[in-house]
């Protein structure tokens, strides 16, 4: 889950690039953890959800690139012990999340696929949080080694 492939649409790489381009107002509803109440009123079709995982793809991995940002510069400034122990809670709290989040949506789902909107996205969700635990763990490892492997790990992923 944690590897799966990133989109590669024009709305992800708007997303990921330009947070002024596209309207972001109702976004906020899908950064919270699912479950999520199944939304009648919303705008139907299969595309309309392609999309929306697609610009909350891009949206998640720019907020990434910022959290990322803010560690280096963190290091940079000499903080390794804060970035340290800030990455470990933030790699316990994903870890703890993601597991709470699968029992709920496969309980919701009785143990089979559900296909609507609000279980693809909390599949999304919970992809995030994979990855969180994934390059955390790594990064983590990274700092073990030194500042500059610490730096170098990050910046070495970012292929967008």
């Amino acid at each position: 889950m944690a590897a799966d492939p990133l989109p590669s649409s024009e709305l992800f790489i708007e997303a990921l690039r330009n947070p002024g381009a596209l309207d972001e107002s109702e976004l906020d509803y899908w950064d919270q953890e699912p479950p999520y109440t199944y939304q009648p009123n919303s705008v139907e079709g299969d595309q309309y959800t392609i999309n929306l995982v697609d610009v909350m793809h891009g949206r998640r991995l720019r907020q990434a690139h910022q959290q990322e940002d803010a560690r280096i510069a963190g290091v940079e400034a000499g903080d390794t012990k804060g970035v340290r122990d800030g990455m470990q809670a933030d790699l316990k709290a994903a870890a703890r999340n993601w597991k709470r989040v699968r029992d709920a949506v496969h309980c919701e789902c009785d143990g089979m696929e559900c296909d609507c909107r609000e279980s693809r996205m909390a599949r999304h969700w919970m992809q995030w949080q994979a990855r969180a635990v994934y390059y955390l763990h790594g990064d983590l490892k990274a700092l073990t080694m030194g500042t500059h492997v610490f730096i170098d790990n990050i910046l070495a992923r970012r292929n967008w």
